[in-house]
């Protein structure tokens, strides 16, 4: 009976011994210490919920060294993540002979390299390919009011205690003139902008013209301070995953203690903060249908303001009026002050343009 009893506990050990020495053992590694796996080899990370485990391979196009091609092809390769009880399968793609890429999956940020590299008449089984990996923590995603902060294309951050995500999708084009180089024209850099709010999400494309001081856009309440690096320098491409977007967000200044009035000046728009206790009632008046004072003439100053952009100027609060008619010289529109702003401010002074239309009034007082 005995004996058969040892038997029968055999016949039942073995295929689960079977079992286990079929799956590879899982290697334990820690966190910004790079590793090797080899196909079909899985790795946990010591004190954190997260286990990577090396497929294959799928596809290997990249030039071989020593031989002369068009393209510098690419490899792709499977990666499984599991997290808790989730599997996920990523995909990695390595352009040839480019530094480790890197790839984001929760908190954490993955750099990979493919080895081995090809070489000319060598064929790489493959049960020979290794993946190295390096696995970090990535840094906080949570930024303060007025606090500077990077991103990388595809990356987000959220603004703490504000309703506020943003997203750098990526640079869309970069025609900035080169450090070292003569152009005839400074260029731009332009790149899109996810912003999500309120549950929802809208794309705002931020242009900053080369060599200038860090530009900045408004959206909703808050002002945003954006600087696109690097630079461009003679004779060096930027890749796109190279590029950094460099944000402030800050709340908008409340206004307070007037009226802010909104005119169109034939399709270009432009707004005076409004103090003047007579002017505001002037302004009131027009806005009921109640007055011929539709011209506002008022002392010009130097300095934007954030309820006036795009414009590099503002009007003094004060020194504006309502009329029903001015002299000539003051006459013209927002960007013929801008295109010329020292002859505006220092020979004309004012700006009182007779084709302008109040189509907003919005009461701070």
């Amino acid at each position: 009976m005995r004996k058969y009893m040892l038997v029968l506990a055999a016949l039942l050990v073995l295929p689960w011994l079977a079992a286990c020495a079929g799956q590879p053992a899982v290697t334990g590694v820690s966190l910004d210490k790079p590793f090797l796996l080899a196909p079909g080899e899985s790795a946990s990370v010591a004190g954190e919920d997260l286990t990577v485990r090396f497929v294959g391979v799928i596809n290997d196009s990249r030039c071989p060294e020593g031989a002369v091609c068009i393209w510098a092809g690419e490899v792709s390769c499977t990666l499984e993540i599991t997290s808790g009880e989730i599997v996920n399968t990523k995909v990695l793609v390595q352009p040839g002979s480019a530094e480790p890429p890197t790839t984001d999956f929760g908190d954490y940020r993955i750099t990979y390299d493919v080895q081995p590299y090809p070489q000319v008449g060598k064929q790489i089984a493959k049960e020979d390919y290794r993946l190295s990996l390096t696995i970090s923590k990535k840094l906080s995603t949570e930024f303060g009011l007025d606090e500077r902060f990077i991103l990388s294309p595809g990356e987000s951050a959220s603004i703490k205690g504000e309703d506020l995500a943003m997203r750098f999708v990526e640079v869309i084009g970069d025609s900035r003139c080169p450090t070292g180089v003569v152009c005839i024209w400074a260029g731009e850099v332009s790149c899109l902008l996810e912003i999500t709010s309120s549950g929802k999400t809208s794309e705002k494309v931020l242009v900053q013209p080369g060599q200038t001081e860090p530009p900045k856009t408004d959206f909703a309440d808050y002002q945003i301070t954006y600087d696109v690096q690097p630079y461009p320098r003679a004779g060096e491409q930027i890749k796109k995953d190279d590029y950094r977007l460099t944000l402030a967000v800050s709340k908008k200044p409340a206004l307070s203690g007037g009226v802010l009035a909104t005119f169109d000046v034939n399709g270009e728009k432009y707004s005076i903060f409004i103090t003047n206790i007579d002017t505001i009632e002037q302004v009131l008046a027009l806005e009921r249908g109640q007055s011929m004072a539709t011209i506002p003439s008022g002392r010009l100053l130097r300095g934007a303001e954030d309820y006036n952009r795009p414009w590099s100027w503002h009007i003094d609060s004060e020194d504006i009026e309502m009329a029903e008619v001015t002299m000539e010289l003051c006459d013209g529109t927002p960007s013929q002050v801008e295109a010329n702003l020292d002859y505006w401010i220092d020979n004309v002074q004012r700006f009182c343009p007779w084709g302008a239309i109040l189509t907003a009034v919005e009461d701070y007082r």
